[in-house]
């Protein structure tokens, strides 16, 4: 189907009953490979087309920082780009405002530093809180002049702006252990490794999202992978592309969990969402749906950016699902890497399961666009919901029939795209008669613009 937009989302009325979801669609392109594709066009001077990148905000701060870069960028339509790069790259004169995207800031911070292109990189308030350190230790292993600011509050954290300075001398490959599982810090390091002398090793106790590494592959690029071990040969000096090269990023896996999360607690819903990445890092949460008896069902249709891609869909009986929904499931933190950003969904679809949802070694949930687990908390307990939280993690007693209410004043969302999504689901299944109001609708374009438009087109009778 075409999703078009409504004339005033804002003024979005909610249907008289709970109308299920149906209909065939494609979900945004996926974030991640989107900051990846552009990235890519780093690596190599040459002429690329760029098709289905997301136009989301944390996507749109990476593309300007191309710009900035010195890529010559021209829009062939709202997702699709034409893209030069050429054989020497600029140095920014103006610090690079990488928004609310972490991945941003945190892969550009190792590719940067080993192109040694001297820049500042600066986000909005909520970026400016995360810890860099994971990334600025390993870089400045490795040689890196790269510094970063003190926290405010926490002076043993280190936050931006990030300032990388000229270096006299090439990085240097290191062996590297990562302390938790993150895709990004692993990804900064390989980005560093490429450009520095000699090898570069990253190990990781618990796999995390593998992108960097298949695009690094399927570029021809010199990276290898033995079990948890990943490895760089340096010395790369950014040969021209022989031929124009196309890249397509496949649709957002968490995208995709928001529609079939709303469809999962709407009986009657049938829903099909295609060309979505299928990476198996990115669907724990798919697992999870299945053991409280969601049917989700996959079908791989081809490979692009050295990704699966296919399709999800789910079709509901309209008489039984609501009664399927049983199980009770615990998560630990060998779990939490291929399901991060969909926990606070996995929290929202379990208030109306029958068991008891357990999520442990998921601290990293309190140092994301906000504390999620503090305002997951704080919005379900504004509904009516059930949660109560850990350090890492927390516990959700499910029940089928709970009844929610209209909170009283608007849901604090601390402008989190992914707390804001959720509690939009929530709404949609619980209580369609009120629109509930958000403090920030606008951070769901961060990862999903105009959500409530597509949620709206696929409930019309």
């Amino acid at each position: 189907m075409v999703i078009s937009p409504l004339p005033h989302e804002q003024d979005l009325v909610a249907l008289p009953n709970p109308q299920p979801l149906k209909g065939t669609l494609s979900v945004p392109g996926d974030k991640s490979l989107g900051h990846r594709a552009w990235m890519a066009t780093l690596l190599r001077p040459g002429t690329y087309t760029l098709y289905n990148v997301p136009n989301n905000a944390d996507v749109t701060a990476t593309r300007e920082c191309m710009t900035a870069l010195g890529l010559d960028v021209t829009p062939v339509n709202e997702t699709d780009w034409q893209v030069t790069s050429p054989t020497a790259l600029g140095t920014p004169a103006h610090p690079l405002d990488c928004k609310n995207a972490g991945t941003a800031m945190r892969l550009l911070a190792g590719l940067l530093s080993g192109l040694n292109i001297p820049a500042t990189l600066v986000g909005d308030v909520s970026l400016s809180s995360r810890p860099m350190d994971r990334i600025l230790t390993p870089l400045q292993r490795m040689g890196a002049n790269i510094t970063g600011q003190a926290h405010p509050s926490k002076p043993n954290v280190t936050v931006a702006p990030l300032q990388i300075h000229p270096q006299i001398a090439p990085l240097t490959g290191i062996s590297y252990t990562l302390p938790m599982p993150s895709a990004q810090v692993k990804s900064a390091i390989l980005m560093a490794g490429l450009f520095a002398q000699g090898t570069t090793t990253v190990m990781e106790p618990i796999p995390s999202r593998d992108h960097t590494e298949r695009l690094f592959q399927s570029l021809g690029l010199p990276l290898t992978t033995e079990g948890s071990t990943i490895t760089v040969q340096g010395g790369w000096q950014r040969p021209a592309l022989e031929a124009p090269l196309a890249l397509t990023v496949p649709g957002d896996p968490s995208s995709a969990a928001f529609i079939l999360g709303a469809a999962a607690l709407i009986p009657g819903s049938i829903i099909t969402l295609e060309n979505v990445l299928l990476n198996p890092t990115r669907l724990g949460w798919v697992k999870v749906f299945r053991q409280w008896g969601v049917p989700i069902k996959i079908q791989e249709t081809g490979t692009s950016m050295g990704e699966t891609l296919g399709s999800l869909s789910l079709s509901w009986d309209k008489e039984s699902s609501t009664d399927r929904l049983k199980g009770d499931v615990t998560l630990t933190d060998s779990d939490i890497p291929a399901l991060i950003d969909e926990l606070p969904l996995l929290a929202i679809v379990a208030q109306r399961v029958q068991g008891t949802f357990t999520v442990g070694g998921a601290e990293e949930l309190r140092h994301k666009e906000s504390d999620r687990i503090a305002l997951l908390q704080s919005a379900l307990r504004a509904v009516g919901g059930n949660m109560t939280p850990l350090a890492d993690g927390f516990i959700i007693e499910g029940d089928p029939q709970r009844m929610f209410f209209a909170p009283t004043a608007a849901i604090s969302t601390g402008h989190d795209h992914r707390i804001a999504l959720s509690m939009r689901v929530l709404n949609t299944a619980a209580d369609p008669n009120i629109y509930w109001p958000l403090d920030n609708t606008e951070c769901m374009a961060v990862s999903f613009p105009k959500f409530d438009t597509v949620l709206a087109q696929l409930q019309q009778p």
